[in-house]
């Protein structure tokens, strides 16, 4: 027997114990799989009902893909996004004035391309960058109108940063969140300490290793880089 299909049994079985029913109809398996030579489907099946394979499911509102890439999960941020621009466009005709259209697009756009950003962020590629990026622009141009000159200065006229290095400090705290979180904390050692050994510019959370790019740049790794990086900035900024 597979050991996922007896993955799958086991939790068939638990939910059945605790009074509770998986449905079959509804349940959906993907495959991981990154080889050229080594390709292989599989069969598994809940209360002798067959699970359809997919290559992408939608995972509390984001789309995973079974290659890890984000571009179906950006599509339909920016699609999505651009949607609710018609809002701003609303505001800007009865005249609201920029503060107003500045708390409408942060709330009600902003916050959808940056749904999730913690899983995703690391692993976006230029054009994804660039597509999300696009639409803060575009809001900008609402806001100021005739006054926009360039994407810049209107960053610093809304008193805004652009939506990467939002994404980046989002990031940051969500890791320094999960430091203090007893069931997530393990995902952020510390290295340990080597008194004889010990540097002023050891890092203090311990970096997983990755041998391929994929994993290298996987969110995990990414925010114990982020971590290490900001407590170098902060021991600098100290000895200043």
């Amino acid at each position: 027997m597979l050991k996922s299909q007896e993955w799958l049994d086991n939790i068939n079985l638990w939910t059945k114990n605790h009074k509770m029913l998986l449905n079959e109809t509804k349940s959906k398996t993907m495959i991981f799989n990154y080889t050229n030579n080594h390709q292989f489907t599989t069969r598994l099946s809940v209360n002798d009902q067959n699970i359809e394979v997919v290559e992408s499911t939608k995972l509390l509102g984001t789309i995973i893909s079974n290659d890890l890439k984000w571009d179906l999960n950006t599509n339909q941020i920016v699609k999505k996004a651009n949607a609710r621009m018609q809002l701003l466009h609303k505001a800007l005709n009865f005249g609201a004035p920029l503060r107003d259209m500045k708390d409408i697009y942060v709330l009600f756009i902003r916050s959808l391309l940056e749904q999730s950003c913690q899983t995703w962020h690391s692993s976006l590629t230029q054009e994804n960058i660039d597509d999300l990026e696009r639409v803060q622009k575009s809001a900008c141009k609402v806001m100021i109108k005739d006054n926009y000159k360039n994407y810049a200065e209107a960053l610093n006229v809304l008193e805004m940063d652009n939506l990467s290095n939002r994404r980046e400090q989002l990031c940051l705290q969500h890791a320094q969140k999960c430091t203090k979180h007893p069931k997530l904390q393990h995902l952020f050692p510390l290295n340990e300490k080597n008194h004889q050994m010990e540097t002023r510019d050891a890092e203090k959370f311990k970096v997983q290793f990755a041998n391929t790019a994929r994993l290298q740049n996987s969110s995990i790794i990414y925010m114990q880089k982020l971590l290490n990086e900001n407590e170098e900035k902060t021991r600098l900024y100290e000895n200043t």
